[in-house]
């Protein structure tokens, strides 16, 4: 395949697959975003390299980036740790998200909603079952899931980096919804009106869910870091 050249600009149009620094990150970033890995959870490089099967460098670029970005916090020249959620950082990730996913959510419920049905029916049921059985991180990846099935449908690729830093941040954390989620069972309620909503053609009432889903998980996040807070001063 020829490289194109751009008619204003003499520069050729570089072709070339992901590196494996780049592949680390990915999955890595993956990882985060689903709750694979929770707060206070430490890694090291060497861990990571032998993990993914690659060389120390690619695995160091890949956590540098994550570091940068503040999604890893460095504690030591070999290691990092997921970094634990702040009261600070909630708020302000909370109400990032809440400018942004419902109407990510409500533009990809316009747009490709009908069409995104039968996924998000068989990803709700996986969902279900994982509870059931209290696979919890099998359930946060469905979660994840189900969610960025309506954000991608958007086709706001600025929106959705956003929107991805931000569960990078939020993602771990999300274990600590669990158990009490499988309980109350409010998120799968959510998830059951959005696509009740989406076959009826209502984009409105996706993005009123979105924002209920994200406010109910801020609750139970912001009740759960005040009790750690409460705990760490009296010690």
């Amino acid at each position: 395949m020829s490289r194109r050249k751009n008619e204003q600009s003499p520069l050729l149009q570089i072709e070339r697959e992901l590196t494996l620094g780049e592949n680390a990150y990915a999955q890595l970033k993956q990882v985060l975003i689903n709750g694979m890995m929770g707060p206070g959870e430490r890694i090291t490089v060497r861990g990571i390299a032998s993990a993914l099967g690659v060389s120390i460098t690619p695995a160091r670029e890949a956590i540098t980036k994550l570091v940068s970005e503040g999604a890893l916090v460095a504690v030591g020249p070999k290691t990092i740790v997921v970094p634990a959620l702040t009261a600070e950082v909630l708020d302000e990730v909370t109400s990032l998200r809440l400018a942004l996913e419902p109407n990510a959510a409500r533009i990809g419920a316009a747009k490709e909603g009908k069409r995104s049905l039968a996924f998000l029916r068989s990803t709700q049921k996986a969902l279900k079952a994982a509870m059931a059985r209290k696979d919890y991180r099998e359930a946060l990846k469905r979660n994840h899931d189900f969610h960025f099935e309506l954000y991608e449908a958007a086709g706001l690729p600025m929106t959705l980096g956003f929107i991805e830093s931000l569960w990078m941040k939020i993602g771990p954390s999300l274990n600590l919804l669990y158990p009490d989620f499988a309980v109350h069972h409010g998120g799968l309620s959510n998830h059951a009106d959005i696509i009740s909503a989406i076959s009826s053609g209502d984009s409105a009432t996706v993005e009123g869910t979105i924002r209920k889903d994200i406010e109910m998980g801020y609750e139970s996040l912001n009740n759960y870091v005040a009790n750690t807070e409460t705990i760490s001063l009296r010690r």
